[in-house]
């Protein structure tokens, strides 16, 4: 399968050094968070692949409920445990937890499929900066950070009304946001569409760290770097 670059089988699980998550994160999902840069030194798995793995190991069911639960540090090696029914979750050997999957009703194992959503979804997951986040935090009179953005996946949730389908196309739907002091949470509602036709919708949830407040010059500054950034990781020379 096409994520199989992006880990290594590990005794009965799997790791993920920086290099494979970096790339998945720029190369996948066009995620340019620098905490999914491999010279970070906070750096963290993207959330996405953590996704995208459980779908490739579970396939996907009618109802799907992601919740990160700790930021997963580069070559941990881990495990997916699946000891309770319709519970799925990645847990390291020592046993602490970095992602709980709460599963429910028919599933789906066509590789067709499972390929189709993971692509779909992580590429308008890893897109939400600056196309969807910017927006909204100027309207409500904040932003991240520019000094030292955090952004924080939280949870995700899908529903889906049809498991068959060959090409799914993802859709921004309603965002809020909620300001708690330094604190933002966000939630953006999404759609999955096939054939013109809505097959499922879900909901991402993010928490941003260290909000203050709106300053034109300099989101736009951060937004400029983020796009020479991105572009410059992204041409030919690089490639």
């Amino acid at each position: 399968m096409f994520l199989i670059p992006f880990y290594s089988r590990h005794h009965n699980g799997f790791t993920i050094n920086k290099d494979q998550g970096s790339k998945f994160a720029k190369e996948v999902c066009n995620d340019f968070n620098p905490l999914h840069d491999v010279e970070n030194k906070r750096f963290c798995v993207p959330g996405d692949l953590l996704f995208a793995l459980t779908l490739k190991e579970y396939g996907i069911s009618q109802k799907m409920c992601f919740s990160f639960c700790e930021m997963l540090s580069a070559a941990i090696p881990v495990s997916f445990k699946n000891d309770v029914r319709q519970k799925i979750k990645i847990v390291d050997e020592n046993g602490n937890k970095y992602l709980g999957v709460d599963v429910g009703g028919r599933v789906n194992n066509h590789v067709g499929s499972v390929k189709s959503l993971i692509l779909s979804y992580v590429r308008f997951s890893g897109e939400n900066f600056p196309n969807i986040l910017v927006p909204l935090m100027a309207e409500n009179g904040v932003m991240i950070n520019p000094f030292r953005p955090l952004v924080i996946y939280q949870s995700m949730s899908l529903i889906m009304n049809e498991l068959i389908f060959e090409k799914v196309s993802t859709e921004i739907g309603d965002v809020f946001i909620k300001i708690r002091g330094n604190r933002a949470e966000v939630s953006l509602s999404f759609s999955l569409n096939s054939k013109k036709k809505i097959i499922g919708a879900g909901t991402k949830n993010l928490i941003i760290a260290g909000v203050r407040p709106y300053d034109k010059r300099l989101c736009s500054k951060l937004v400029d770097e983020y796009v020479r950034k991105r572009d410059t990781y992204l041409t030919p020379e690089h490639a």
